[in-house]
């Protein structure tokens, strides 16, 4: 529960009953903390208690927030995803199983065939999407990344 105080310290109410633009204070400090967040700066697996006392106002209504809370940074995990290949490098090594007059042809043709049929390409079968379907299927490449550990934020207010 979010808690403000008004002009007297001991008269205190939720944000949502009395300041309800509570939510501009919120979004305010996301942008700030989101372009002021440097990952690269916490040290995996590690943990650490907060303790914040927010004050200010917003469109000169005053407020104050605390806010305690236990942050954990994960450990790094591999991660494994499955994609296809890249369309250029996919064209490609298409092209380059035609002759070189086919090849021309298809590169020239092409995209004149695409801003004739108003910047859309033609339609061509079924049979041969359902085709090129079962060919990326048997194309999926599987990638291994290595991903920070996640963030993690329990709080209280």
């Amino acid at each position: 529960m979010v808690k403000l105080a008004k002009l007297q310290p001991t008269n205190v109410q939720t944000l949502d009953d009395f300041f309800p633009l509570s939510h501009v204070v919120w979004a305010a400090m996301e942008k700030v903390g989101h372009k002021q967040l440097k990952p690269k700066m916490l040290a995996e697996g590690s943990r650490h208690l907060v303790a914040l006392r927010v004050e200010g106002e917003v469109d000169g209504v005053p407020f104050r927030q605390k806010l305690t809370s236990v942050v954990t940074i994960g450990h790094e995990q591999e991660k494994t995803s499955s994609v296809n290949p890249q369309v250029p490098e996919l064209v490609a090594y298409i092209l380059s199983k035609l002759n070189s007059a086919t090849r021309d042809r298809l590169l020239s043709n092409i995209p004149n065939e695409f801003v004739e049929n108003g910047n859309q390409l033609p339609k061509p079968s079924l049979v041969l999407v359902d085709e090129a379907k079962q060919m990326l299927k048997q194309l999926r490449e599987t990638k291994t990344v290595t991903a920070r550990g996640p963030i993690r934020c329990n709080y209280t207010m």
